[in-house]
């Protein structure tokens, strides 16, 4: 599977008590969930795509064994961020990752280079400290979205376009509608498209369910673009697959929700899938491959984190919890898909929401 894109969906992650119902470190609220009539879809065929072994240790083997001749691998890698961070959003640019802000992290954005191994605080800054961003890459240029500001006093409108080449950072001119965040983006059909999102402490507070679309060489936004369903900020995100952008769980104002929609990014119409996920989850992390998959990781229901992988297939609209685990049970954290691997960046972990904190961490799933 070659990197032509997409990783555009990058985690509206991690909650605090300032811009989301659960703490960050807490118990997950509860709530209930919303669904609709009809099947979950069938479970996804086969098992993970054969994938070269990983090297170093702490990774959990997937159905292949030992050496990773086959089957989904997980590591926890020797390098990690400059310091612990949830809340954070990230793209993959075709061979480095770029990790925006993040609770702990101010407006910090971090360089990472998978081949050799490092994970650098660049020069450059968001404009303003924040966490709850959404981010998605058009293939030149990064957009971050919104956030909460640090300390969680309040969101913000801005829209900051970032260019990796130069690692340069520009405020854009359009805003948001409002002030919000927890929003998901992705790059899909000349557009970016940014669903949904939050403005206030959630629940109660404020939901949106705008979707607007960003024309990333004009750097204006269509504020009536499309509307979701629902009412959700979704702490997983979007990812985008052809022309389509998907939509996975989140938040409402009664609880969390599990339904998957699909957004045509050429007309702006939102269709509700039949696969849903396994639980009503906010808090996972989401990429979509090249190969017509999606994987969320991790998260949070209404009762527990979650160290599940799950994988979406989308040609067939079905769904399957995955044997292999992430290391510990993580939150909050962002993810990029790079053509071959997917890499998980901090979050807030632990084997109990008593004991999780947030990390600094950068987890390896290879598919």
């Amino acid at each position: 599977m070659e990197a032509r894109l997409l990783w555009a969906g990058l985690a509206v992650v991690a909650a605090v008590a300032a811009c989301g119902g659960d703490d960050e470190t807490g118990t997950p609220g509860g709530g209930t969930t919303t669904t609709t009539a009809g099947g979950g879809g069938a479970a996804g065929a086969g098992g993970g795509v054969a994938g070269a072994g990983v090297a170093g240790g702490g990774g959990q083997a997937g159905g292949g064994g030992e050496g990773g001749s086959a089957g989904p691998q997980v590591e926890t890698l020797p390098v990690k961020l400059p310091s612990p961070r949830a809340g954070l959003s990230a793209i993959w640019d075709g061979s480095k990752a770029y990790v925006f802000g993040g609770d702990g992290a101010g407006a910090d954005i971090v360089r990472f280079e998978p081949q050799a191994g490092k994970a650098t605080t660049i020069a450059a800054k968001l404009p303003s400290a924040s966490f709850l961003t959404a981010a998605a890459f058009d293939g030149t240029h990064a957009f971050i979205f919104g956030g909460m500001k640090a300390g969680g006093a309040a969101s913000t409108d801005e829209i900051a376009r970032f260019d990796p080449a130069k690692e340069e950072i520009t405020l854009l001119d359009a805003k948001l509608p409002t002030a919000r965040c927890r929003t998901a983006a992705a790059f899909a059909g000349g557009r970016v498209l940014v669903a949904g999102g939050t403005q206030k402490k959630a629940p109660p507070g404020d939901f949106y369910d705008e979707v607007l679309a960003l024309d990333p060489g004009a750097g204006t936004l269509d504020a009536a673009f499309g509307k979701m369903p629902l009412k959700v900020g979704s702490r997983i995100g979007a990812c985008a697959s052809g022309d389509y952008v998907y939509h996975f769980g989140g938040m409402i104002p009664n609880g969390k929700t599990n339904l998957i929609y699909r957004i045509d990014a050429k007309s702006g119409q939102v269709e509700e899938r039949k696969a849903k996920l396994p639980w009503p989850l906010d808090g996972g992390s989401i990429v979509c491959t090249d190969g017509g998959e999606a994987y969320i990781l991790g998260g949070e229901t209404l009762s527990a984190m979650k160290d599940a992988i799950v994988r979406y297939d989308i040609g067939a609209d079905s769904i399957e919890e995955l044997g292999v685990k992430l290391p510990v049970p993580t939150k909050g954290a962002a993810a990029v898909y790079t053509g071959k691997e997917i890499y998980l960046f901090g979050g807030v972990a632990g084997d109990s929401p008593n004991s999780a904190k947030a990390v600094d961490t950068i987890v390896r799933f290879v598919p």
